[in-house]
């Protein structure tokens, strides 16, 4: 009996560890997430055609850093250490989030105009960091995708913020409607690939929203 106990506690303690780490982890993942507003904050205050060549740059750095860690050109020890606690594990020898994410920068940049592209890169950086760390520590409700409601909630309230405040001439249920179906982007998407769906996917439902 004690022993049953014993086991329940330690299998218990366990899962709160790991479950703690997880988010530790993801955290930090999502703060580096988050640096990615720099992004369009610096397309704000500089012309398209310089910004084309600058995300042109940064996406092939990124993709040469990717390989060549993939491929193992490069064992620093410092650098090994941050990789493995901010890369989930199916990245450790494939294609990052970090990369999908300044290849779909780096698309939209290229196909739609510049009053497009900064929200949608302001909702890639911000509302999917939202929904990942609200959806680890307070989500109940598993949707798809390991996804939960909560995170679906989370993200499209920041989207809603930021789309109310960075496309103004929308009005309020087109905003939300965006809002939403870019969530829903999320959603669906599996986790490696809403990096790149969800800049894409907020273009275009941006550009149809003016159109309209």
């Amino acid at each position: 009996m004690e022993q049953t106990i014993l086991k329940n506690v330690i299998i218990t303690l366990s899962v709160m560890i790991n479950n703690f780490l997880s988010l530790k982890n993801e955290i930090y993942r999502k703060i580096i997430h988050s640096t990615s507003i720099l992004i369009p904050i610096i397309y704000i205050f500089i012309e398209s055609n310089i910004f084309i060549v600058l995300i042109t740059l940064s996406f092939f750095i990124t993709i040469s850093i990717n390989l060549s860690y993939n491929k193992n050109f490069f064992n620093i020890t410092f650098l090994n250490k941050i990789f493995r606690t901010v890369l989930r594990p199916y990245e450790l020898s494939n294609l990052w989030g970090s990369t999908y994410m300044v290849l779909g920068f780096f698309i939209i940049t290229l196909l739609f105009p510049k009053h497009i592209v900064i929200p949608a890169m302001f909702i890639t950086a911000i509302s999917d960091s939202s929904a990942a760390i609200i959806g680890m520590k307070y989500g109940k409700i598993i949707l798809i995708n390991n996804k939960t409601a909560e995170g679906l909630l989370a993200f499209t309230i920041t989207s809603y913020i930021l789309l109310f405040f960075l496309s103004g001439n929308l009005n309020f249920l087109i905003i939300y409607m965006i809002s939403f179906l870019t969530a829903l982007i999320e959603l669906f998407t599996p986790t490696r690939y809403d990096n790149i769906s969800i800049p894409i996917g907020a273009s275009i439902l941006l550009l149809l929203s003016h159109l309209i």
